[in-house]
């Protein structure tokens, strides 16, 4: 039905996936420097910056579900409340990313409703700039 490895067979499975609720499109967006200075959902901690605004706005348009990557919090989804923090990944030690990485990774997992799709695209999404 589709032609295998050139770019535009895989284009067209990709959009017959998608279509057929095959593929779920899942965005990741990373926290930024800056946040607001009160407990609050994770989407509205980082809307101080303009950047992660962007990011949001455009994830929440283009993929089925989007996430945000915290140093502190791991993986969290747009509505959880956090309380703000000052920690970073770029001071964390190797060891200390690896755990988090674990962390994260079986945060992932844990999202019950992902078991029912049979592919993911996941985008990490553009660099980070603070």
């Amino acid at each position: 039905m589709f032609s295998g490895f050139s770019p535009r067979g895989s284009y067209r499975l990709l959009n017959h996936l998608i279509k057929e609720r095959h593929v779920l499109k899942i965005g990741f967006i990373s926290c930024t420097k800056k946040k607001k200075e009160f407990s609050c959902p994770s989407e509205e901690m980082y809307s101080v910056s303009p950047l992660f605004q962007k990011a949001y706005l455009y994830c929440k348009d283009y993929y089925d579900k989007v996430y945000i990557l915290s140093a502190k919090y791991g993986l969290l989804k747009p509505d959880q409340v956090i309380d703000p923090y000052d920690q970073t990944l770029n001071s964390m030690k190797v060891w200390e990313k690896r755990e988090w990485s674990e962390r994260v990774y079986k945060q992932f997992l844990s999202e019950s409703n992902l078991t029912c799709y049979r592919r993911s695209i996941i985008d990490p999404g553009s660099p980070k700039k603070n």
